[in-house]
């Protein structure tokens, strides 16, 4: 028996970090006294927030590309499920898996992108 919890990673920008350290609470702190004598705990983490001294600052703020979603593309993060699935405020509207999925049809059909990726594993090595 377990939790999973879909947390962002709080990362501190200089003069952030006691800001950073409340929000990370905030996420998550309330949720430690309710796993005791739980199996496991799972984190879905799609992104990351960066917190200065004036809080939290925005990818817009940053230029950082974003996904389809609106989060910051960052590479340090999970931004991609296996295939395209229904996201709770947007439908099957976003097309960020690795395989698509005809709707209609229910057909599958691999990305150019999962090929890359495959690509990376069987070479084991990013180049």
């Amino acid at each position: 028996m377990g939790i999973t919890l879909a947390l962002q990673d709080v990362q501190a920008r200089p003069g952030g970090e006691r800001e950073a350290e409340r929000i990370w609470a905030g996420q998550f702190g309330e949720f430690l006294p309710a796993l005791d004598g739980d199996d496991f705990i799972g984190v879905q983490n799609y992104s990351r927030v960066l917190v200065g001294p004036d809080g939290m600052i925005s990818a817009a703020a940053t230029d950082a590309e974003v996904t389809q979603l609106g989060y910051e593309f960052y590479p340090g993060t999970g931004n991609v499920s296996s295939s395209d699935n229904f996201e709770w405020m947007l439908g099957y509207r976003p097309t960020f898996g690795l395989i698509a999925v005809d709707r209609a049809t229910q057909r599958r059909t691999v990305k150019d992108s999962a090929r890359y990726l495959g690509g990376i594993a069987r070479r084991n090595a990013l180049t």
